[in-house]
């Protein structure tokens, strides 16, 4: 008999019994592979939900930590005094240059009464409760559904001025492009770190008017003042928070 042939009839069983083995650690570890992701979907569930339970509780100490006492929303009443405000906002947008090159503009300057100005930049709610919208900005929807109630009674205002009031205002100016009745989307307020990507637009197909208002600290160039934009959506130069609004006519 060729003692090759011996050979290897001697290590077949050998050889097939290994492949058995290899077989089953393959499939050993495709197991093991399937609970390691597993684990790791559990594992990062488990860190969201710990991350979304730890924001919430920091969420009910600035809520706790806010001193919203009645006294202080009667303070904040007889500073918002709505037709006075109004009063203000109409006059601004009348005074306000308009340029239609590059693109229709206005710049609002001193929209607010220094008073009110004041008093938003102070109300602007803690980051904590801001939603990520991207690398570096945080959005809030005005008005806010959570925070301290001097903030949504302070921003719930704004919302109604700037829809009512200066939304109108700018429409008459820019009439021949922006014809009523028009549609308002629900404003946001905007956190950016320093050389951040915009927000993403959260405009409706048909709206082409944006309005920002940078919230700077009051005595910085920019503070108290305004940008409204019609029919583009390029980044515009702006704070670290602002207030956005998107609005254009209904659809037919």
């Amino acid at each position: 008999m060729n003692p090759l042939r011996a050979l290897l009839t001697a290590l077949t069983p050998e050889i097939e019994e290994h492949d058995t083995r290899m077989r089953a650690v393959g499939t050993a570890l495709k197991a093991l592979r399937a609970d390691l992701r597993s684990l790791h979907r559990d594992a990062a569930a488990v860190a969201a939900r710990a991350e979304a339970v730890s924001r919430q509780v920091a969420q009910l100490r600035r809520l706790r930590d806010a001193g919203d006492a009645a006294a202080v929303l009667d303070e904040l009443a007889e500073v918002l005094t709505a037709d006075r405000v109004a009063s203000q906002l109409r006059t601004a947008v009348e005074r306000a240059p308009r340029h239609d090159e590059p693109i229709p503009r206005l710049r609002i300057a001193a929209p607010w009464p220094d008073d009110v100005y004041q008093v938003l930049t102070t109300r602007i709610p803690d980051p904590i409760f801001f939603d990520v919208a991207g690398p570096g900005t945080h959005t809030l929807r005005v008005p806010p559904r959570l925070a301290p109630v001097s903030a949504i009674a302070v921003w719930t205002l704004v919302a109604s001025l700037i829809e009512h009031v200066v939304v109108p205002a700018v429409a008459a100016r820019f009439g021949d492009r922006m014809p009523a009745p028009l549609d308002v989307t629900p404003g946001r307020l905007v956190r950016r770190a320093p050389g951040s990507a915009p927000p993403p637009v959260m405009a409706k197909a048909w709206q082409r008017g944006r309005l920002v208002l940078d919230l700077n600290p009051p005595g910085s160039n920019t503070a108290n003042t305004a940008v409204v934009t019609v029919g583009s959506a390029d980044p515009l130069e702006s704070g670290e928070c602002t207030y956005e609004v998107w609005f254009g006519p209904k659809p037919a």
